[in-house]
């Protein structure tokens, strides 16, 4: 899951996609989409800002085209449907069926797909309020991102290419955190099993929850702060306020 979550969190930092128009702190004017990211700062600053999305497309163009000829099917439910078609033939047997055919039209699987969801969401609290967390934490995470460029180019007069290096605080901060994450999670949740008689409870992946949520206020406390303050407050300071968020 740590990995997986690597997707989501450094993507936006390390990736190529700018910020959306942001007011400059002096005028309140809009000005032109700011490059952001640690890639997209130094390809803007050299090619312009269009061409973040041109890489954007080619490399999504390759790994789409590549996935479609060398990435297998591993989806139980068809990949037992095919070989039940395949018996079918080789024993001219049309009476086989799959174990884990659900025999279900279109229609009943997208109600289907729309209905379970949507009951987690309504009748399991501890679901309702895990979605509430993640949605503001990551709305939170990618208002952030939107104020990287003109804080550290207004404030500190970082360069279009170097405000993209701000967001390595940032990243910093998701490894480490991740890490801490990937290392502890399933130590706790083998400890809480066996004091629960050895019957595991999807509920002990959350403990590290507790340790991790204060960063993400703590951070933000210290970056908005500091960077209010940026006449007589080193850079590194509010940075460093991004890499606890970063944690959390």
């Amino acid at each position: 899951m740590s990995l997986w979550a690597m997707g989501a969190l450094f993507g936006p930092i390390l990736g190529n996609s700018p910020s959306s128009a942001t007011p400059t702190l002096q005028t309140h004017q809009l000005t032109p989409p700011l490059p952001g990211p640690v890639c997209g700062g130094f390809l803007a600053a050299a090619y312009g800002w269009r061409w973040i999305f041109w890489v954007l497309a080619i490399a999504i163009a390759v790994v789409s085209l590549a996935a479609l000829f060398t990435i297998n099917e591993t989806y139980a439910p068809v990949l037992l449907a095919r070989k039940t078609e395949r018996l079918r033939k080789e024993t001219s047997n049309p009476h086989l069926r799959s174990k884990l055919e659900q025999n279900l039209t279109p229609k009943e699987v997208f109600v289907r797909a729309i209905t379970r969801p949507t009951k987690l969401m309504l009748f399991s609290p501890i679901c309702a309020l895990m979605s509430l967390y993640m949605a503001v934490v990551y709305g939170i995470l990618y208002l952030l991102f939107t104020t990287f460029a003109f804080v550290f180019r207004e404030a500190y007069g970082f360069s279009e290419s170097t405000v993209g290096l701000t967001y390595i605080g940032l990243g910093i901060g998701n490894f480490m955190g991740l890490a801490a994450l990937g290392y502890s999670s399933d130590r706790i949740l083998k400890r809480l099993t066996e004091k629960n008689g050895g019957k595991g409870k999807p509920e002990y992946r959350l403990p590290p929850l507790i340790l991790g949520a204060p960063f993400i206020p703590a951070g933000l406390f210290v970056y908005g702060w500091t960077a209010q303050n940026a006449s007589t407050v080193h850079w590194a300071v509010p940075l460093f306020g991004t890499l606890l968020v970063g944690i959390g």
